[in-house]
């Protein structure tokens, strides 16, 4: 049911003025938030883009601006929405407002609350007293005086907000009044309405980088080139050393004490380093380099950001690009015309490159070279250190490159020396391998030809007549042209014949004391070697070269000289002509060449009384041995039983060894008699043969030497010597000396025996024909005296006639 009464006029008045004063302070709460953030985030804005700078940073960038603009914007909207609009628009009822005042005013007890909700309500049942709410209502009028609004509003809030926003904008003020360019592009810059930068203290300058320029030739290893950015983007090669360098402005500026490298690479690694100082202002400019990590040894691409105070150079890229590599190299060879193996048509073999190659002097070599990548140039230099004639031994070269720039090719005329070629490759962004890639190639020399001699038979004199086997051997890379040896008569320097020379003339001798004695005559005996190479047998006869006039008569003053004398094919300089040493023969008498057999005679003589003493003596040490005793029986007297058993066998141990060691030295003395006696019979038939190449007649002697010793020398060798040795190693094979029984002691001595018996027979045949080669030097002698008796009486009686004259 409506009720018919009013709410009083002072109640009424009270709710409208409360209303109002709410509104007012939503507003002004509002707009101080509003305000605040609108500050707030200038001034966070501002030291986010500019306070990096004045550390060396950057500004954000456009991006990060348009997302903290938007933000911001975004953030005023949401409040001007929220916190004035929604709160101005929402509706304030009366019942509302009663129920506000009520509660910072207890004292109105209800009254208030209830006279609004009942007087201005429609309800359509009348559930309450109109007197008691006419009375309520008149009480509620009445304490409406003692009502006080502003305890309903928190002002602490209002002065917070005001402390907040007051100073943000008295900052703001100064900073437009004190700086209003900064303040003016701070703000454009926040607004997205300029791009330009702040400006710094130290202004910075992008050079370049600067990388070593790789070279082939060796003088040119420190040249160095510098790369420009371009778009702030370098091509580097993987594996490069190179400088980063940068300058600063020192005018108008403050120069940076130090400027730092930041980089990262695209695999994630992160560093710094400081660059150093080169020199000193020039042109207004400091200069900053830097040469180490990370761009020595470069590996992978990255980005590089340098520091000079509060100025930054930011995102500058450095790529690394694989340098050009070379896959594989051939070498291809053309033999010289003195190899005989040149073919016009093609080279004579191609082989991929390998450590350790080596071409055949002078032949024609041809490089070829096959890239990873297709190439742009190649700088190439040869190094033929290795020739000693050369001038320049290092020299530029020039490689064909094919038109695919995939492959190119370098050819070497004449090769003599070993010779290193370097090659750098270079790809069509002019990124170079970084190192030469060298290639040595060796150089396989024509060695002059070898040659050796050996007379077979001929000892230090020859007669006039006798025959010259000859053994030669050749050895040559390629194989011999030419090979002679070469026989050529001179003056004796001494009369071998003589018996007052004591000293055996030497039939080798040097190349410069031959040539000292001039030659008889200019006509030399060539023999021909019919073989190149190898070992070859030549005789040759002096009695026939002299019957057919390629030598002139031979006296006993005379000596022949032989050389041996080989050339090759080698054509590309000096012959290469080799000689053996020259052997110098004397030419004697068939008598005085018995002679000088007859002293090698003798001196075998002693060497067989030689060893025939060292076996009596082995005989005598053979004889000493005993058949081993039987242990002795230890005595058991003493203090110390078990020491005597012990002592006694390590005597027994000791005597085995001594008789052991004693077998081994006669073992050894037999194997040295057996060499010396087939030296002896080795050297009698160097004699016998001798005799037969010399053309001595003499054929008892020969028969005497060689039945009569040689033969039997080679018998006890194969026999008594033989059966002695056996023997010997027979015992020696035993691992307990003590066991040797006497049986086998008995038959070494008696072996022995036997040898010094049958040495003795040769020894006393060898002094028959001592004896007899006196009788023959006698009869020498006397024929000597009759010839020089002669010769005397001749001298007197032409003396005589030219006496009648006078």
């Amino acid at each position: 049911m409506p009720s018919d009464e009013q709410i009083a006029p002072e109640l009424s008045s009270l709710l409208s003025a409360l209303r109002r004063r709410i509104r007012r302070f939503v507003l002004v709460d509002s707009a101080l938030v509003i305000i605040g953030a609108l500050l707030g985030s200038f001034w966070i804005g501002y030291l986010i883009d500019q306070l990096p700078v004045r550390f060396g940073g950057t500004e954000m960038p456009r991006l990060a601006r348009m997302i903290f603009f938007t933000a911001t914007v975004a953030s005023l909207i949401w409040m001007t929405l929220k916190l004035l609009i929604g709160r101005i628009t929402r509706p304030l009822p009366d019942a509302s407002l009663a129920l506000l005042i009520e509660r910072s005013h207890p004292e109105l007890g209800g009254r208030l609350t209830t006279s609004v909700e009942l007087l201005t309500g429609n309800r359509l049942i009348e559930d309450h007293s109109r007197v008691l709410l006419k009375k309520v209502h008149q009480q509620a009028a009445t304490l409406i005086p003692n009502v006080e609004p502003n305890r309903l509003f928190r002002r602490d809030t209002l002065i917070k907000r005001t402390l907040l926003t007051g100073p943000l904008t008295l900052a703001a003020v100064l900073f437009l009044v004190l700086d209003p360019s900064a303040f003016v592009l701070a703000a454009k810059r926040l607004t997205l309405l300029s791009d330009t930068p702040w400006p710094r203290r130290a202004d910075l300058e992008m050079v370049g980088i600067e990388i070593p320029i790789i070279t082939a030739a060796e003088d040119k290893s420190d040249e160095t080139e510098l790369l420009k950015f371009d778009n702030q983007i370098v091509k580097l090669p993987v594996g490069s050393n190179s400088s980063l360098r940068i300058r600063a402005r020192a005018e108008d500026a403050e120069l940076p004490a130090v400027c730092t490298v930041y980089y990262k690479t695209d695999g994630g690694s992160v560093g710094q380093s400081n660059m150093r100082r080169v020199g000193r202002v020039t042109d207004g400019f400091q200069y900053f380099i830097l040469d180490g990590p990370p761009l020595t040894d470069l590996s992978e691409s990255m980005t590089l950001s340098i520091r000079g105070l509060d100025d930054r150079l930011d995102d500058y890229r450095v790529q690394a690009i694989q340098p050009p590599s070379i896959s594989d190299a051939t070498i291809s060879v053309t033999y010289p015309s003195y190899l005989k193996k040149g073919n016009a048509k093609g080279p004579d073999w191609n082989r991929v490159y390998q450590t350790g190659i080596r071409v055949e002097e002078g032949s024609e070599v041809e490089v070829v070279i096959s890239s990873t990548v297709e190439l742009g140039s190649i700088d190439v230099a040869v190094d033929s250190s290795g020739d000693s004639t050369s001038s320049q031994p290092q020299t530029a070269a020039e490689m064909v490159l094919a038109p695919d720039g995939m492959t190119a090719s370098l050819t070497i005329p004449n090769m003599q020396a070993a010779t290193t070629i370097s090659v750098v490759p270079r790809d069509k962004n002019r990124i170079s391998a970084q190192a030469p890639y060298r290639y040595l190639v060796g150089v396989i020399k024509d060695e002059p030809p070898e040659i050796t001699l050996a007379l077979d038979g001929i000892g230090s004199v020859i007669t006039a007549n006798a025959k010259l086997p000859m053994t030669t051997n050749i050895k040559d890379d390629y194989g011999a042209e030419r090979s002679v040896v070469n026989l050529l008569v001179r003056q004796a320097d001494m009369d071998p014949s003589d018996p007052s020379n004591s000293q055996t003339p030497d039939r080798e001798t040097d190349n410069e004391e031959s040539k000292n004695t001039p030659p008889l005559n200019r006509e030399r005996a060539h023999l021909t070697i019919p073989d190149r190479a190898g070992d070859n047998v030549l005789v040759a006869d002096l009695r026939e070269l002299v019957a057919k006039k390629q030598l002139q008569e031979l006296k006993t003053n005379f000596e022949l000289e032989i050389v041996g004398e080989t050339h090759d094919r080698y054509d590309l300089a000096r012959e290469h002509t080799s000689l053996t040493e020259v052997i110098r023969l004397p030419i004697v008498t068939a008598e005085t060449l018995l002679a000088f057999l007859e002293r090698r005679e003798l001196g075998l003589r002693a060497r067989l009384e030689q060893t025939l003493d060292e076996t009596s003596t082995l005989r005598d040490r053979l004889a000493e041995f005993s058949v081993p005793s039987s242990a002795p029986e230890p005595s058991l007297s003493g203090d110390d039983p078990d020491e005597l058993p012990a002592n006694a066998e390590n005597s027994l141990n000791r005597d085995s060894q001594v008789r052991r060691l004693r077998i081994q030295q006669a073992i050894l003395q037999v194997k040295k008699t057996k060499d010396e006696l087939s030296g002896i019979a080795t050297s009698i038939d160097d004699i016998l043969l001798e005799m037969q190449n010399n053309r001595v007649d003499s054929v008892d002697r020969q028969n005497r030497l060689g039945a009569g010793v040689r033969d039997p020398i080679r018998e006890v060798i194969d026999g008594s010597l033989a059966d002695l040795e056996t023997q010997l190693a027979e015992i020696d094979s035993l691992n307990d000396q003590r066991k040797v029984t006497s049986d086998a002691s008995q038959a070494a001595v008696r072996h022995c025996e036997q040898l010094i018996l049958d040495l003795t027979a040769i020894l006393e045949k060898m002094l028959d024909l001592e004896s007899y080669n006196e009788i023959l030097d006698l009869v020498r002698g006397l024929i000597d005296d009759q010839k020089n008796l002669i010769e005397d009486t001749k001298s007197e009686r032409k003396q005589k006639v030219l006496d009648l004259f006078k």
